[in-house]
């Protein structure tokens, strides 16, 4: 304590919750007198570490329509303490893609990015202090289709056997007949 009665206490995270202390005062002549004091010691808020990415690959390459999942790894000190972090996903091209709040990891889905260069943000947000990070993703048009499918030219030769066997029972029927004429003639 200072010689004008002054004290300073610090505290540690170690030190977080309800303390009770017992303050002695005395002066030159040796009257005393006790205070007891509570003291909270609660969290100092601390920012968000830098999402850590999982997908998609940074340069990747996604057809329209196609699903995409983002996951990042979310860490902050502050999570032991009950903190909950907000994770959003924005795109330079077609704005908010979701948000959703977690206390490691997090991932959304999407397939309605437009074709073009995107750029996604990852904003983590602890209601105090926000971290980022980005991916670039490409989204290209789908395949075309290509014309439909010709017509099958097959039934034609399936036609053509038919045929074929048709005259070959035809041309043997008539022929075992001319025989059977001949010998009963």
């Amino acid at each position: 304590m200072s010689p004008l009665g002054t004290l300073h206490v610090s505290a540690t995270k170690e030190d977080l919750g309800m303390h009770v202390f017992s303050v002695v005062v005395e002066d030159d002549e040796g009257e005393a007198d006790t205070m007891r004091l509570k003291v909270l010691v609660e969290n100092a808020k601390e920012p968000p570490l830098a999402p850590e990415l999982f997908s998609p690959k940074n340069g990747s390459k996604w057809k329209e329509g196609q699903e995409i999942t983002f996951t990042v790894k979310v860490s902050d000190p502050d999570i032991v303490h009950g903190e909950v972090l907000t994770v959003t996903w924005t795109s330079n091209i077609s704005g908010t893609i979701g948000s959703v709040g977690t206390t490691e990891m997090a991932y959304i889905s999407t397939n309605r990015l437009p074709v073009g260069e995107h750029r996604v943000h990852i904003t983590v947000s602890d209601g105090a202090y926000e971290t980022f990070a980005y991916v670039d993703i490409t989204v290209v048009e789908r395949d075309d289709p290509g014309p439909p499918p010709a017509r099958s030219d097959l039934w034609m030769y399936i036609v053509f056997a038919l045929i074929f066997v048709a005259m070959i029972v035809i041309g043997y029927q008539a022929g075992t007949r001319g025989a059977q004429d001949e010998l009963e003639g």
